[in-house]
């Protein structure tokens, strides 16, 4: 249990990193401009789409697990697109086990994730503005 207990700092450290990361490098940015201006490739923007994505689904899932607020801001959907469904990614087969292959639907399984993290910080920011004190004080002990 002690290593357990010296773990979890380090851990909430780390989630804290990524809004560091996604402020510093820009992720959460909409830089079809900079393909447009040939600052960067097309594979780069959609590399740079997925990582912001990512960075915010697994911010939600620590806060979500740990019981903290948020350290990604949630992303303007006008200015940062959704990540994109590829589907011949998604029609590439895998096969599990004994059954036949099948597509594996990577991308469309995570833009739908995208969207369920969005609803869920979505839900828990009005939690927080209805009942501030709620959360926060009863873990911390303090009612």
């Amino acid at each position: 249990m002690a290593q357990a207990c010296t773990f979890i700092p380090f851990l909430l450290c780390g989630s804290h990193a990524y809004a560091y990361v996604i402020l510093l490098v820009g992720l959460m940015v909409d830089c079809s401009e900079w393909v447009e201006s040939g600052a960067i490739e097309e594979s780069e923007r959609i590399d740079r789409n997925w990582a912001g994505w990512t960075i915010f689904t697994s911010d939600v899932c620590w806060s979500l697990y740990v019981g903290r607020d948020f350290s990604v801001p949630l992303p303007h959907l006008l200015e940062f697109p959704m990540p994109c469904v590829d589907p011949a990614l998604d029609n590439m087969p895998v096969a599990y086990g004994n059954l036949p292959p099948q597509p594996n639907y990577v991308t469309k399984t995570f833009e739908a994730n995208c969207e369920l993290f969005i609803i869920a910080r979505s839900i828990l920011d009005i939690m927080y503005v209805l009942m501030p004190c709620h959360f926060r004080c009863n873990n911390l002990g303090l009612q």
